[in-house]
């Protein structure tokens, strides 16, 4: 019903104008002015009396139409979407729409002098349809050694439905634990990030999520084992104070 209310102006005004402009009152060859003075318009202007004016009115009426078109069925319901997503975006968007998807110790040994390096990557998923902005804190270590940096502090975005990675420093000579004669893991890792959030369109954070993050690897993966063996080498991960606001 909608569309067809929009399409009254192009259904009546537009064939009234080109059968004016093309079928005069008395024959095939008349025009605008005659139809004018037959509805008791009299002293017209010289130029709505020239023969010309009958093919400017069928221009002009056509791209009218197409101004019209482009306004009411693109132009109009554009700007109507924006506003209304931009309305919904100053709400803001529901608790944990970030969230954590993945997180990764990555550790890398040389074989040749066995001098070793690490990083957590944490991969975060922007679950909205909207552009999110956060700011994060991070902090964390590797077997106890921290990052070159306390704790450090970024800003970023994450794009509708898209994901994001914190990704810590990497620390170099890993000091590992070899003892197998002590209840202590090989290589762990600690990562905790505290990271306020909303969407493009908001003045201040409304939304939080902060979470501690534990990566254990219980063993030295470098076994001696047979050729085309696969050794599973188990990685436990825990989260803690974990809040969502």
């Amino acid at each position: 019903m909608r569309n067809l209310l929009k399409a009254l102006p192009l259904g009546i005004a537009l064939p009234v104008v080109l059968f004016a402009a093309s079928v005069g009152p008395e024959d095939a060859q008349s025009n605008i002015s005659k139809w004018l003075a037959k509805f008791g318009a009299h002293n017209l202007p010289t130029w709505i009396i020239d023969p010309a004016v009958d093919h400017r009115a069928i221009y002009g009426c056509l791209i009218l139409a197409a101004l019209y078109a482009l306004l009411v069925w693109i132009v109009i319901p554009h700007a109507l979407k924006l506003r209304t997503d931009r309305r919904q975006a100053l709400q803001g968007v529901p608790v944990g729409t970030i969230h954590c998807r993945l997180a990764d110790l990555k550790v890398e040994v040389r074989r040749s002098d066995k001098r070793s390096s690490g990083r957590i990557e944490v991969e975060l998923f922007n679950s909205s349809e909207y552009l999110l902005q956060f700011h994060v804190s991070t902090a964390g270590n590797i077997n106890g050694v921290a990052f070159a940096q306390e704790r450090v502090e970024f800003d970023g975005y994450i794009n509708p439905k898209s994901t994001a990675y914190l990704i810590s420093d990497t620390l170099l000579d890993i000091p590992f634990n070899t003892d197998s004669s002590m209840n202590l893991p090989w290589v762990y890792g600690i990562y905790e990030y505290d990271l306020n959030y909303k969407t493009f369109h908001q003045q201040r954070y409304s939304r939080r999520t902060d979470k501690g993050i534990r990566i254990v690897q219980q063993w030295e993966p470098f076994i001696k084992v047979e050729s085309r063996t696969v050794v599973e080498i188990p990685i436990r991960t825990v989260f803690y104070n974990e809040i969502e606001e």
